[in-house]
């Protein structure tokens, strides 16, 4: 054997590093983040493994998380090939808050507010693209953006969307 590790030779100190460093290799192959809706009933958890990435939006109630929506799948890619290849390059979050005046209607003056949570990846061409989610008190927004783009088109749509039968819902 090149390489043969015999166990009864290895320190606990190195035991406990060979297990840090494992347990970093697990963790970092998984990466997941959350965003929670303003009255904090909402919550969408964004999940990165080496299959891909997915999405998935529960309601907290009483007892617990109630799945509302999974997203197994996102992205687009473009006729150049952009969105393909993605490699996770971080997350940045804010909040949106907007006041207007409607003409018509049952209310005269509206409010909307949002979390948002911007999940940013960058191409195997080398460009930023961005899954762009916002979390309201009452549903999901989300939409991609690719930096770089003059006479490039969408190709394919890769989003796919999970709704458990009998789930009520409005899309």
């Amino acid at each position: 054997y090149l390489c043969k590790i015999h166990l009864n030779y290895i320190t606990m100190d190195h035991k406990k590093l060979l297990l840090c460093g494992l347990l970093t290799l697990l963790l970092s192959a998984c990466h997941a983040d959350r965003l929670v809706s303003p009255n904090g009933q909402l919550v969408l958890t964004h999940t990165i493994t080496p299959d891909g990435t997915s999405l998935a939006l529960h309601y907290l109630a009483d007892t617990g998380q109630v799945p509302i929506l999974e997203i197994p799948s996102v992205g687009i890619t473009t006729e150049q090939g952009h969105g393909i290849g993605l490699t996770f390059k971080g997350v940045r979050k804010d909040t949106h808050e907007v006041s207007y005046t409607m003409l018509t209607g049952k209310r005269r003056q509206c409010s909307n507010e949002a979390h948002e949570c911007t999940f940013i990846y960058e191409d195997s061409l080398g460009a930023e693209v961005r899954l762009v989610a916002r979390l309201y008190n009452d549903g999901l927004a989300f939409r991609y953006e690719i930096d770089s783009l003059t006479s490039d088109r969408v190709a394919r749509e890769l989003t796919t969307y999970r709704i458990e039968e009998g789930r009520r819902r409005w899309i």
